[in-house]
């Protein structure tokens, strides 16, 4: 997505000031891959500051509600437990925890869960940590070995497999084009396309179950 410097984003749909706002459905954009977007902006680093004000939390959800058409709305979060991150796990449904081998980021890991389990108990009842999943893995290593015995251990049902660590990834992200049309033979597409399909799979297991 290309954004011009008057294009709304996600600073303008959750702005703390009312004047400022405007709704989800206008910033929404095409791509060029076959999905939509809702593009956020550096400007969104000022919310985690300054926080989303009176009823925030709660202005993502409300937001999404709205839109019609989409089977699966996927939020993109930072990698910090803030204001934008707790508006996410306000509004989802299912939460897909990324987990890269070191102790810090198992350790990252803990503090989301007890933040889910905060907005389970006040904002969402219905939100939960559903998959987790092991990036940047690397087999030749001990400790993506034991990082992924330990999520194997403590999420058996959640755990969905691992992203192997390639340079293929990187390179894609800098030339702004999925890993799958990149670099469709590598072994991280394979894995991406493996975990998406068990995913897509377990949510549709996950909605029959709820209706």
């Amino acid at each position: 997505i290309d954004l011009a410097d008057d294009d709304l984003t996600m600073y303008e749909v959750l702005h703390n000031e009312r004047a400022e706002r405007v709704r989800l459905l206008e910033v929404i954009k095409a791509s060029a891959f076959g999905v939509d977007v809702a593009p956020a902006a550096l400007a969104l680093r000022s919310l985690e500051r300054s926080g989303l004000g009176p009823g925030g939390q709660g202005r993502l959800a409300r937001e999404l509600a709205t839109l019609d058409g989409y089977d699966v709305v996927i939020i993109d979060c930072p990698p910090s437990l803030g204001a934008l991150t707790e508006a996410a796990i306000v509004a989802a449904d299912s939460v897909l925890a990324t987990v890269s081998p070191g102790p810090d980021e198992l350790k990252a890991l803990s503090e989301l869960v007890n933040t889910v389990l905060d907005v389970q108990e006040g904002l969402n009842e219905r939100v939960d940590i559903r998959f987790v999943l092991t990036t940047k893995y690397d087999g030749r290593t001990a400790l993506s070995k034991d990082v992924r015995r330990a999520l194997k251990r403590d999420w058996p049902t959640e755990y969905v497999g691992e992203i192997g660590h390639t340079i293929r990834v990187g390179e894609a992200k800098a030339r702004r084009v999925p890993i799958r049309l990149y670099a469709p033979s590598s072994t991280a597409a394979e894995d991406y396309q493996r975990v998406a399909q068990l995913i897509a799979e377990r949510m549709n297991l996950h909605a029959s179950a709820n209706t």
